[in-house]
């Protein structure tokens, strides 16, 4: 009988047995502003699917929904709606045997996908999504609607007729990622994006030592951000929510807070300050020697030694940046999966 890897918690295995990733061709978390469809590269989407649940996973019958991707309703143009739209499937490419069908709600637009020949997915593997394979598919004719300008939103994963070999009821839980919304060739109205560099899951249970790795990054054009020398240098604070913040979803606790180490590889950024004492909500800021960041520059940012007591599903960890010249002061969220 298959059985899960041991190295793999168990916590993760009871529902996050998927690692779900969206992302543009470039590999960023982008859904951009564009209707001239067809093999527009800015027009298509990879979804990357990854078995971490340590035993191989077999498909439901070939007329089962085996994944659905969730938006909120506003997010995908009309154009896009129009081309997907019909409620009949089509294929993704041609000769695969992959299969995506648009339906819609009041609030949401929903991207079912079926294989209907798992076998052709998966020669190698007889027809099995074995640990730690990749699943990759390309979604063609995708573009956000402009009407709400750019901005962030989330995206829903679902598995369906998806079953490990030790759970034949079916995978468990669902999936969170934020995308953000963007003009093809202009900047977000926030300065910087911000993700992670690997699924940001969490263990809370109040002993297991968690590491969340965060890259922050300039898209297209430089930016002009003031040294730490001047009078109003530029910052970026990360801040974690605890439960110490009334009415807020809790990452860690006050206690566990004071743990948190923070290190950066960047060498042009450096940890200015941290806040965390007892009591306090812990923050992290950076400052820098330079004056610009250039197009496509990242910075990354490693926490260690978290670790979460928190009952919530899901939790926010901000990012603040002040004093970017043409940007008032403001924050970024980024939503984290915490699992008991």
């Amino acid at each position: 009988m298959n059985t899960p890897s041991p190295d793999f918690p168990a916590a993760l295995r009871s529902r996050f047995l998927i690692d779900f990733r969206i992302t543009e061709l470039l590999g960023k978390p982008v859904l951009y502003m564009n209707d001239n469809h067809g093999m527009q590269p800015t027009n298509r989407l990879n979804i990357a699917l990854t078995n971490r649940s340590g035993s191989p996973i077999s498909f439901g019958p070939a007329d089962s929904e085996h994944f659905r991707l969730t938006f909120r309703k506003g997010v995908l143009s009309a154009k896009t709606l129009s081309l997907l739209g019909g409620g009949n499937w089509q294929n993704l490419e041609i000769n695969q045997p992959w299969q995506v069908k648009l339906s819609s709600d009041p609030a949401s637009d929903m991207l079912a996908f079926k294989c209907s020949d798992p076998q052709k997915a998966f020669p190698k593997q007889s027809g099995l999504f074995v640990p730690n394979q990749t699943l990759t598919l390309i979604l063609l004719n995708i573009s956000a609607d402009g009407m709400g300008g750019e901005r962030a939103t989330q995206v829903l994963f679902t598995p369906l007729a998806l079953t490990p070999a030790f759970a034949p009821e079916g995978l468990p839980g669902k999936r969170r990622q934020q995308m953000y919304i963007q003009n093809q060739i202009n900047d977000s109205p926030a300065p910087l994006m911000i993700y992670p560099a690997s699924t940001p899951n969490f263990t809370n249970d109040g002993v297991t030592r968690n590491r969340l790795s965060l890259t922050v990054m300039r898209q297209f054009r430089p930016l002009p951000i003031n040294p730490r020398s001047s009078p109003a240098p530029t910052s970026l604070t990360f801040s974690f929510e605890t439960s110490s913040g009334a009415g807020r979803l809790p990452l860690t606790d006050a206690y566990n807070a004071v743990k948190i180490i923070c290190t950066t590889s960047s060498a042009n950024w450096h940890l200015v300050d941290q806040s965390c004492r007892q009591g306090q909500t812990p923050e992290f800021s950076f400052m820098t020697d330079s004056t610009a960041l250039a197009a496509g520059e990242q910075i990354h940012v490693d926490f260690t030694e978290i670790v979460s007591t928190s009952s919530a599903r899901q939790a926010n960890i901000y990012l603040r940046y002040k004093n970017i010249p043409g940007y008032p002061g403001d924050k970024i969220v980024l939503v984290v999966n915490t699992i008991k």
